[in-house]
């Protein structure tokens, strides 16, 4: 079964950001959700199969790189959820997420 922990972060050949499902995975069920620093959430929309950038055939794949994101929030078909975080895009690691930090105390 695909879990959140299959997906990968990859980058387009315009260095846009994606969060990608390798070929094998299950492709229909995901929920992939872009948030914001200020709160707003963008329901990414699937594409693929197909070529993706140069990481040759892909199952499908999701951009996530707007403006001001801060985290991607995923539910796999089983219904399993995770935070995803870049450690160089978007808000950061969780450690530095102005969503997931913000609560922590300093």
């Amino acid at each position: 079964m695909t879990t959140p922990d299959d997906l990968q972060f990859r980058h387009d050949l315009d260095a846009d950001l994606h969060v990608v499902l390798p070929p094998g995975g299950t492709a229909d069920g995901w929920t992939i959700v872009v948030v914001k620093a200020d709160g707003t959430r963008i329901l990414a929309a699937p594409e693929g199969p197909g070529g993706f950038s140069y990481y040759g055939q892909q199952e499908r794949w999701w951009y996530v790189d707007h403006p001001g994101a801060a985290h991607v929030e995923v539910i796999a078909p089983d219904g399993t959820e995770a935070v995803l975080h870049h450690r160089q895009r978007l808000g950061g690691p969780a450690e530095t997420c102005p969503l997931c930090s913000a609560g922590r105390p300093k």
